[in-house]
């Protein structure tokens, strides 16, 4: 394994893949700043709180409800302008020159890149006519994709040999050929190589993907006058198809990756060859490269039929990875064969070509199991006939990729005052989104009662009207039916 594979999982991580949502692919709560542990309902509590499967059904006399391709997508980051970020996404071809590339460097010193991905290949739930006892099915993909380069880091990846940390040291050679005279730089030799875990010191390059098959179960166990409590549980079975977890902390560095064969980006054949290598994908969707079982479980008191509080821990588990799965030892950075990166699309492979392989001393594992990113969901909430409203608290309870890095606030509500339409918004901020407060907008459509939603929500609708700290997003679902 090389440095070349190590930066194109980073962008494909990038690009394509997302976890750590704090509402999943729920359009109906991402519009209202997520605010989902009180009052998600029906399948979509599924991840979030079970406890909420026993609530009375959203409309009466319709107690099913079933839901196809919903999908939540959000990418942050708190070096990219809104222009260089949808450079990076839409325009991966254009070219940064030499300046570019060095204020580059200078964006992503301490700062990087987020990515959020949700998607629901289906849902089941039903819910008892009278409330008191629910349940529900569930499969999604899941996955979230979190960097952070210290300054280093981050001229070394843009400025390549023309990084302090090689400038005194290029190599050249001359070029005579068709009779002309050229000087070429090649590379360059650190004066002074650094071990690996020095040069990322501060630096957090993390993926985990999920695919998950999910079975949750909501009961009132207490009922008294104007108190409600209702416990949910779930179980889910989970495939993992890649995980990354690149970290250098007080100068000691850890890494460890698995990948589905179904990565055909990755050249699984120059890596070391190991018991579980597995170069061959079968089906449509990625194989798994690892598998484990995750549990949740959840609380929900209702006080005078109008105040919700909630409690949920999601995420208790592990998987074990055992396909394509490689750890690191530390070495010296010594030589480099490349000028930088030159597109904030770091998908494109060719800018990779250069850089020395092997700078990474991966050798293969038999297996090694991670803990799921385990999260506390708090929350509290009113809900009246017109309007809901509510305020939630998300706090990771470890440090593994797929986990907030702190935790998550929202203060939000919905609107509902015209039968067919729900207007959803609020607040939110912390999580891997730094400081940034996000301003999210969410709009439903119901047809006919409930029976056929349709709704599409943004993460932060001020984005389009500022350039810094930009995300893009969409929540959207568009075949959610209820009877």
């Amino acid at each position: 394994m090389n440095l070349r594979l190590l930066f194109l999982l980073v962008w494909v991580s990038y690009c394509s893949s997302a976890f750590a949502q704090i509402e999943l692919s729920n359009f109906t709560a991402t519009g209202r700043a997520g605010i989902s542990t009180t009052l998600a309902t029906d399948y979509q509590a599924q991840g979030i709180n079970p406890a909420n499967l026993a609530f009375e059904p959203t409309y009466e006399g319709k107690h099913v409800t079933i839901g196809f391709g919903e999908l939540g997508f959000s990418t942050y980051s708190d070096a990219l302008s809104k222009i260089n970020l949808r450079s990076a996404v839409f325009d991966p071809n254009r070219k940064l020159t030499s300046q570019e590339k060095y204020q580059a460097a200078l964006d992503f010193a301490d700062k990087g890149v987020t990515v959020n991905l949700d998607f629901l290949y289906g849902g089941y739930s039903w819910q008892k006519a009278s409330g008191g006892m629910g349940f529900c099915f569930t499969m999604r993909e899941r996955a979230q994709w979190y960097t952070k380069f210290n300054p280093l880091t981050a001229d070394i990846l843009y400025n390549g040999w023309n990084s302090s940390y090689f400038r005194d040291s290029i190599i050249t050679q001359i070029d005579t050929t068709g009779g002309g005279f050229k000087i070429d730089t090649v590379g360059a030799i650190a004066a002074a190589p650094k071990l690996l875990s020095d040069i990322l010191d501060g630096t957090r390059i993390s993926l985990a993907w999920f695919r998950e098959y999910g079975f949750s179960y909501g009961v009132n166990i207490l009922h008294n006058f104007d108190f409600k409590l209702d416990m949910g549980v779930g179980v889910k079975y989970i495939q993992g198809i890649g995980f990354l977890d690149i970290e250098s902390k007080g100068h000691n560095m850890t890494a460890f990756i698995s990948a589905s064969p179904g990565f055909s980006f990755i050249s699984l054949s120059k890596l070391p060859i190991t018991a579980n290598t597995d170069t061959n994908n079968v089906g449509f969707l990625p194989n798994p490269a690892g598998h484990g079982v995750g549990f949740e479980v959840g609380f929900t008191a209702i006080l005078k039929e109008k105040y919700i509080f909630s409690a949920a821990v999601n995420d208790i588990g592990s998987v074990t990875y055992q396909t394509n799965a490689y750890t690191a030892s530390d070495t010296l950075l010594t030589n480099i064969a490349s000028n930088g990166l030159d597109s904030y699309n770091f998908f494109r492979a060719d800018q990779f070509e250069g850089f020395q392989e092997d700078v990474i001393k991966w050798r293969g594992l038999e297996r090694k199991s991670y803990s799921l990113p385990t999260k506390l969901r708090l929350g509290a909430a009113i809900t009246k006939e017109k309007y809901n409203a509510g305020l939630e608290l998300v706090i990771p309870l470890n440090h593994v990729s797929g986990n907030f890095v702190k935790p998550f606030y929202s203060i939000g509500g919905e609107y509902k005052g015209i039968p067919w339409l729900r207007v959803g918004s609020g607040i939110m901020f912390g999580g891997n989104y730094n400081n940034t407060v996000l301003v999210p907008l969410g709009i439903t459509f119901i047809i006919k009662n409930g029976m056929w939603e349709i709704g599409m929500a943004s993460r932060d609708i001020i984005t389009y009207i500022k350039a810094k700290n930009p995300i893009l997003s969409v929540s959207s679902g568009f075949l959610r039916f209820r009877f």
